[in-house]
């Protein structure tokens, strides 16, 4: 599977989960790039604080749209 295949499908359902656009695909691509290194046994490196930000922020983008929440 290729990066892009990776990122599409993860800007994806990071949209499905109510994210931005602009954040889903920014989003993706760090998690697409850290998928394809970490399945190609390569070193995946510590995010820098920038990449972190993006992460953490469609993370919570998915909290407070209750992605996360169960249902009863």
């Amino acid at each position: 599977m290729d990066i892009n295949t990776i990122k599409t499908s993860i800007q994806k359902d990071l949209e499905a989960a109510g994210i931005p656009t602009s954040l889903a695909s920014a989003a993706a691509q760090i998690l697409a790039e850290e998928n394809r290194k970490s399945l190609s046994n390569e070193h995946v490196p510590t995010r820098t604080k920038e990449q972190q930000h993006i992460v953490s922020s469609a993370w919570e983008w998915m909290k407070a749209k209750g992605f996360f929440e169960k249902s009863s």
